[in-house]
Parts: C-alpha cells; sequence; structure tokens
C-alpha cells in the first residue's frame, strides 16, 4: 500500500501465505491508488484474491502465473470500476455527511440556544419557586389565621345569644347556632333539609314567603316573634347571604332574644300607668320639671285645686297661682337649687279655684341619670292647712298632757342633741330620786345615773336610735342619790330639722318599781305552775300506764283510774287551800280516809304537825290512798269488825331528823301474803322510796297488813319554818 500510493501505480503481491480456516492457502493482494481528488486524498484499494492451497501452488509452477496475472488484472479492473463507483456513491454519500454536519452544527446551535433558554427558564423556575415558598408561606400564615378565625367563628356561634341559621337559595339548611335549637327541632343531621320541612316552636307562619321575598328582592325584613303565647320573644331579622364576591347564595335568619327587654318595657310601662294612677289620686299636687326648671308635667290633683287650663301651666305658667308677695322669695330658692342641683323645700300659699290661698308644704328632689347630672325634677305640693290648725290646738292640749304626764306620775324631757343640755319636768327629776329640780341633764349625766350592769347596753340603743332616725325604748335601772335602786321606763322620739337631721329627741320616763316587783311574782308563780303541771302529768302518766297493767277488766281499771286520780285531786284541793305552799301531813292523811270514819272509831288517826313540800305531799296522798284501798278490798276496812291505826313521829337523833309513819291494820280477814306484786306496792316504793330515798317496810301477818315508812326530812320533804312562815305571811306563795 506504500508503493501504490508512492507510485500512484497498482501494486500486485502474489503467493502471500495465509492461514485461512485453519490452512495454508496462497493469496494474491493487490493495491491500487484511488483517483485524485481531494476526497481521495491518502486512500487504497486492497484486493486479496485465494490462488489455492500453498503446495498445489508450488507445483504447479510458473506456467500458469501469466495467465492469473491476466485473470487478476482483469479483475482488477472490474475491481476497479466497482471501487469507482463505490467511491462516487462515497463522495454523494461525504457531501450528505457534510450537508448532514452543517444541519447538525445548526441543531447544536439551536441546542445550545435552546440549552441557554432552559437555563434562562431554569433561573426563571427557581425564581418562581422561591415565590412560591414565599407564596406557600404566607398561605400558610394565612391558612392558620383562618383556621384560627373559623375556631374563634365556631366559638362566637357557639357562644353567642344570637340564634343564626344560613340557608342556601333552596331555602336548605347549611348550618346554624346552637342557640337554633330552642327555636326549631334541629339536630346536624338536619343540614340539608329544607327550613319548611323543620318544626319551629314560633307562633308564626309567614316564614317561608319571608325567605322568598328576601332572596326575590335581595332586601331585609324584620319582624317581632314569639314561642308560644307567653315564651320567649325575639327580633327575627332575614337577610340576603352575600359571598366575598358579592354572589346570592341563600340566606341569613337571626333571632335577637327581646324577652328581657321585652319584660322590662312592659314593667317600665306599668310602672308608669302606676305612677300616674298613684299621681293623680295622690292628696298631694304633684308634678314633673325639665332639667332647667320648666314643668311639663302636673297631675290631675293639681288641676282639680288650682282650676287652671293645662295649657296656661306649662312651663314657667305655675307663677299664676302664687302669692304675688310670696313669689320673688320662692323664684329666688327655687333658681338656686336648679343652679346647685340640691333638693328644694319651702312652706308658701297656692290659690285653689276659690280664689282663696291655702299654705302647701313643698318639696323638690332632682332626678339624675348614671352619671349624676340633673335631667328632671319631681315637686309635691302638699297641704299643710289641717297641719297648721292642729299646731294650734296642740299649744292648747300641751297644758292638758302637762296635767295628765303629772297624774300618772311620768316625767317628759326635751333633749338637745347637739348641747347635750335638756328641758324636763319636776316629775323627771322625781323619777332619778331629786325632790328639787337640778340644774344640768343630758345624756352624760343620765348615764350617771344607770345602773352601770346596764350601762353600755342602753348607751348603745341610745347610739342606733339617733344614727338611724328612730325611738328610743328603754328600761333599766338607776341609783338614786340615797344609793337604793330603781327600775325606770323611757320612751324618746327624734325631731327633725329642715333637712332631715335630728337635732332634738322628746320623751317621757316613769318609775316601775311596782311593775317589776309584779312581772316578778308572776313569774314566780308561774314557774310554780308550771313544774306543778309537769308533776301532775307525769304522775297521771304513770298511773295509767301502771293500773292498765295490773287491772284484770276495764271495769276495774276504770274504777282503779278513777279513784287514783281523785286522790290526786283531793291532794291538790289541799295544797291549793293552803296557798299551793305545801301540805300538813295531818291533812293529807285524814282527807284520803274521811269515807271509813265514823262514830265506832274505827279508824285512829295520831302523830304531831308535819308541812310537806308539794311534791312530798303528792307522794303521800297517792301512798295513803292505795294503802286504804286495799283495805277496803281485802282488809281492815272490808268488815265492820276491822280496825286500822296511822300513827307517826318524828325521829330526831338523826340528821336530818326521819318522818315514820306506821299503818297498822287489825281485826280484819285473815292476811295472806300476795302471789304476785301489785301496782300499790309499786306506787309507794317508786313515790315514796325512789324519790325522797325513804325506807318502805310492808309486810303481811295474818293478823292484819302492816306498812312503815321512815322518811328523811330533807328540804325536798318538808320545807324549812322560816319558809313555812313566809308561805303563810305571803297569803300561801313563797
Amino acid at each position: 500500500m506504500q508503493a501504490a500510493s508512492a507510485t500512484k501505480a497498482p501494486v500486485v503481491k502474489s503467493d502471500v501465505a495465509l492461514v485461512i480456516d485453519g490452512q495454508s492457502r496462497a493469496v494474491t493482494v493487490i493495491a491500487a491508488p484511488l483517483k485524485e481528488g481531494k476526497a481521495n486524498a491518502g486512500l487504497c484499494v486492497v484486493a486479496f484474491q485465494d490462488t489455492g492451497p500453498l503446495a498445489a501452488r508450488k507445483e504447479a509452477g510458473d506456467g500458469v502465473v501469466d495467465g492469473d496475472i491476466k485473470a487478476l488484472e482483469q479483475e482488477l479492473h472490474t475491481t476497479r470500476t466497482q471501487l469507482q463507483v463505490a467511491i462516487d456513491e462515497f463522495e454523494i454519500v461525504s457531501e450528505e455527511m457534510k450537508s448532514a454536519n452543517e444541519e447538525y452544527q445548526s441543531v447544536n446551535e439551536e441546542l445550545q440556544s435552546s440549552n441557554e433558554e432552559l437555563e434562562t427558564s431554569k433561573e426563571e423556575m427557581q425564581s418562581i419557586n422561591e415565590e412560591l415558598q414565599t407564596i406557600n408561606v404566607e398561605m400558610g400564615k394565612k391558612n392558620e389565621l383562618l383556621t384560627r378565625l373559623n375556631s374563634d367563628l365556631k366559638n362566637l356561634f357557639d357562644s353567642t345569644e344570637i340564634a343564626t341559621i344560613f340557608l342556601d337559595n333552596d331555602l336548605r339548611v347549611k348550618s346554624f347556632t346552637p342557640g337554633m335549637t330552642d327555636i326549631f327541632h334541629l339536630r346536624d343531621a338536619d343540614r340539608g333539609r329544607p327550613i319548611i320541612e323543620i318544626v319551629t316552636l314560633l307562633s308564626y307562619s309567614g316564614l317561608e314567603r319571608d325567605l322568598r321575598t328576601v332572596l326575590r328582592k335581595l332586601s331585609i325584613i324584620e319582624h317581632e316573634v314569639q314561642i308560644g303565647e307567653h315564651g320567649a320573644s325575639f327580633i327575627m331579622r332575614i337577610r340576603p347571604y352575600r359571598t366575598v364576591d358579592n354572589v346570592i347564595d341563600g340566606a341569613v335568619i337571626t333571632f335577637v332574644d327581646i324577652s328581657e327587654r321585652k319584660r322590662a318595657e312592659d314593667d317600665s310601662r306599668d310602672a308608669e300607668l302606676k305612677f300616674k294612677a298613684l299621681a293623680d289620686n295622690i292628696p298631694a299636687l304633684c308634678w314633673m320639671a325639665e332639667a332647667d326648671g320648666a314643668i311639663y308635667w302636673y297631675n290631675r290633683r293639681w288641676y282639680e285645686y288650682t282650676g287652671a287650663a293645662p295649657e296656661t301651666q306649662r312651663g314657667w305658667g305655675w307663677e299664676s297661682v302664687h302669692d304675688p308677695k310670696i313669689l320673688p322669695t320662692v323664684m329666688e330658692r327655687w333658681k338656686a337649687s336648679i343652679a346647685s342641683g340640691q333638693p328644694f323645700e319651702m312652706v308658701f300659699p297656692l290659690r285653689g279655684r276659690n280664689g282663696l290661698f291655702r299654705p302647701f308644704l313643698t318639696r323638690i328632689v332632682p332626678l339624675r341619670d348614671a352619671e349624676g347630672r340633673v335631667v328632671n325634677w319631681f315637686g309635691a305640693n302638699m297641704d299643710i292647712t289641717k297641719e297648721r290648725e292642729v299646731e294650734a290646738a296642740l299649744s292648747e292640749s300641751q297644758a292638758r298632757l302637762q296635767f295628765a304626764l303629772e297624774s300618772a306620775r311620768m316625767g317628759e324631757w326635751d333633749l338637745d342633741l347637739a348641747n347635750d343640755t335638756s328641758r324636763r319636768s319636776l316629775q323627771h327629776d322625781r323619777t332619778f330620786g331629786y325632790d328639787q329640780p337640778i340644774e344640768n341633764w343630758g345624756v352624760k349625766t343620765f348615764l350617771e345615773h344607770v345602773h352601770p350592769e346596764d350601762r353600755p347596753e342602753l348607751e348603745r340603743y341610745l347610739d342606733d336610735a339617733v344614727a338611724r332616725r328612730r325611738d328610743w325604748h328603754f328600761e333599766c335601772r338607776v341609783i338614786w342619790p340615797d344609793a337604793s335602786v330603781h327600775w325606770i321606763a323611757g320612751h324618746g322620739s327624734l325631731y327633725r330639722n329642715g333637712v332631715d337631721e335630728p337635732t332634738h329627741m322628746l320623751g317621757i320616763v316613769s318609775n316601775i318599781d311596782e311593775r317589776k316587783a309584779a312581772e316578778s311574782q308572776a313569774r314566780l308563780l308561774m314557774g310554780e305552775l308550771d313544774h306543778r303541771v309537769k308533776n301532775i302529768l307525769a304522775t297521771v302518766s304513770s298511773v295509767v300506764a301502771q293500773t292498765l297493767n295490773t287491772a284484770d277488766t276495764p271495769a276495774n281499771f276504770a274504777a282503779s283510774l278513777e279513784g287514783r286520780i281523785n286522790a290526786l285531786s283531793r291532794a291538790h284541793g289541799a295544797l291549793t287551800q293552803n296557798g299551793g305552799g305545801g301540805g300538813a301531813l295531818d291533812d293529807i292523811v285524814r282527807t284520803e280516809l274521811a269515807a271509813y270514819q265514823d262514830d265506832l272509831g274505827r279508824v285512829k288517826i295520831d302523830g304531831p304537825e308535819v308541812i310537806l313540800t308539794p311534791k312530798a305531799s303528792l307522794a303521800f296522798s297517792m301512798a295513803i290512798h292505795e294503802l286504804s284501798t286495799n283495805a277496803a278490798k281485802y282488809g281492815a276496812l272490808s268488815t265492820g269488825a276491822g280496825r286500822l291505826s296511822v300513827t307517826w313521829e318524828r325521829l330526831l337523833g338523826s340528821d336530818p331528823a326521819i318522818l315514820r309513819v306506821v299503818w297498822a291494820e287489825t281485826g280484819g280477814p285473815t292476811v295472806e301474803p300476795p302471789s304476785r306484786r301489785g301496782f300499790g306496792t309499786t306506787l309507794i316504793e317508786r313515790a315514796l322510796a325512789y324519790e325522797f330515798d325513804a325506807t318502805v317496810d310492808q309486810g303481811f301477818p295474818p293478823t292484819g297488813v302492816r306498812c312503815v315508812i321512815e322518811l328523811p326530812l330533807t328540804v325536798e320533804v318538808s320545807p324549812p319554818p322560816v319558809a313555812r312562815m313566809l308561805t303563810l305571811e305571803a297569803g300561801g306563795h313563797e
């Protein structure tokens, strides 16, 4: 190939040995340069011709070389022609390749341009991505804000007292606040249902009509509605539901509860009617004025008294009914009150429809707003003609009163609260132990005379009465100059000046020693009575219960109960005859045995004088009654031959002395000990042994029952001699 390129001519190389498929073969190699041309520069065509096995080729010799060369040349020429055709095709393809390369270069440039555009787009996308990230952050904040707003709105709906419901254009429920459940029977499942299908508690049937009118006219409708006849009242307001784009997307109904306001309006209206009725019917002349003093309302009594026409009295027309002589003073004081905002009070005459003037006490008070500004004045003119007449009559009766007070031994006093001085009657000073009037007397001097134990409470009552503008009632002990203690009672009333400040206290005082003594005696008697009644009731209750337990038949129960209660009655009769201070034992025994005494002397009663307390008297009376009843039924008093002896004596050998009472029966039926313990024995032991620590020894020998009672003479059984003497001197009362 180098030789062919150098010589620009074909070069043939024969018998080149090559191994083909594992066999050595002879190959002729022909190398020929291509034609001149830029495209063919340095290119050669190489052809390989197989001449057969290498050994056979050597045997054939050189004889056939020339023939082969010619064949090879012919074949080479053919190959050249083919090669030239291939070269031409290659050149065409090369041109196409150049054109394609140029196109590729253009495409590459376009790709570079697109790449640059993509880079630019990438940067723009990065910028957009950054903007989107910023927008995303802002959207997150807005979503968080929207969530918070939705939460706030939900809490607002849940907590608001304004019931609200949202409807779509087909009047279906979209949402509602909890308050709507008090007006409509709504549940969460009702969202999407038409409102007209849901039961309402309202006494109103035009809801659907109003809703369609609002959606058609885009107007607002407002009504006052009510639940039932006496239920809550609401202001129902229906308005179109507008989106943020101002698109109508249904309707909103709100219900504002005005029940309290309605009640307040009704109360205000009732109060106004009551005030007008009251103002028109009270005897005073009433009126109301503006803040500047111009009167705009009078009650009916004003026109009835003055006879003036309403149109002539408004504003300052009231001057026409005033006394011209007094009017300047009235105007001066009235304008001063208007300027200062202070209440007005004055007495001046007003002319009636008959032309005569009558005195009126006029009081005017300001009515203020919440900030304290005067907005109105309320005035009342009260006719005091009768009061003036009473004042005249009062002076006349004062002398009579003084005489009456002295006759009743009541002292009067007039205390000046500011100066602690007083004017008093002589009887007042006598109540405190002075026969002659004393010079100085006030609260301080009075309290110095009050018993130290009563002084703090009395001083507190006085201060409270003055502070609360109340009357002062008191009872206390006072110490006279001779150191004796006496009871007094008093009553004081406050006297106020024109501005309602207390300046004086007027009162009376009297000695109540006799009343206190009587009250003490009454309390003593009531305590004694209460004590005795309780004892009687307890005794009767016990007698009834025990008699019921021991009686075998109703008749026996009635007879026994009657006898025992009669015994109580006789004992109390004896106590009453003795003034309630106790009873003599002799009287008690003789009273109980009076039915069995006769001229034969069957009953013997003997013993010294012994006075028993009321409680011991009752106990002995019941014991003697039980013994005498048993003796009359079963013992000595049941036969004509039986005898009874009741004796007693004082045994002075101990402290206290012992009262020994002996009950002895003889001559009666043979006695046998009882088979069971009866109520009589129980009653005797309970009444004497348990209550007074007595000993009761009751025996049943065949000759007759014998009962010995030994009772300590304590103060509970027998009062001391001094107490008995005081009882007798007091007419039977301790």
